[in-house]
């Protein structure tokens, strides 16, 4: 009788910890459900988002107007210092690699600078080797061009991360000020 008794509640323990396991076991893939719908909804907003961008881009560098992406280089393409297919190269790389976070960084400094560029030459002879050198590198990793410029590699490298960082604190700007600026 000691026996049985001490044996059924040892089977009533046993069950209830059996409960208790399914119970967290449940409630663990409930929110792992949750966070992979979670992650699947941001993923699909990123790549409808990603898709805009690009056909923005492809259609803006089918256009002599520029891109809302690449403030400086449209400066410099429309100017006649930069080669179309290495700014449309620049612009199509910057579609595909680029995340949202590093051209609003770029935007938050470029726009202002192109802005001092237009009024001031001495801004653009600043700016134009390192825009040309990017863009080169650019260009050979699109496979515009045949070598790759490690000047170029070498302005990535700081203006890259710096932009993602600056980008990661500021709103976003907007570049059609550009554009109304170019009319008048």
């Amino acid at each position: 009788m000691y026996f049985k008794l001490v044996f059924e509640q040892e089977e009533s323990v046993m069950a209830s910890e059996e409960e208790k396991y399914y119970k967290r076991q449940n409630e663990r893939d409930a929110e792992i459900d949750a966070h992979n719908a979670e992650v699947r909804r941001d993923h699909e907003r990123w790549e409808k988002e990603n898709a805009e961008r690009e056909e923005r881009n492809e259609r803006d560098a089918n256009s002599e107007y520029g891109s809302s992406d690449r403030v400086i280089c449209t400066h410099f393409y429309r100017k006649g210092m930069l080669a179309r297919e290495v700014w449309r190269a620049d612009m199509t790389f910057t579609a595909k690699h680029l995340s949202e976070t590093t051209v609003r960084g770029y935007h938050f400094w470029a726009i202002p600078y192109v802005q001092l560029m237009r009024k001031n030459s001495f801004a653009e002879r600043i700016m134009f080797p390192l825009a040309k050198w990017r863009a080169e590198e650019l260009g050979y990793q699109m496979g515009v061009l045949p070598r790759s410029n490690f000047k170029g590699k070498a302005v990535r490298l700081i203006l890259e991360p710096f932009c993602w960082t600056l980008g990661c604190f500021v709103d976003q700007k907007d570049w059609r000020v550009l554009e109304e600026a170019n009319k008048t």
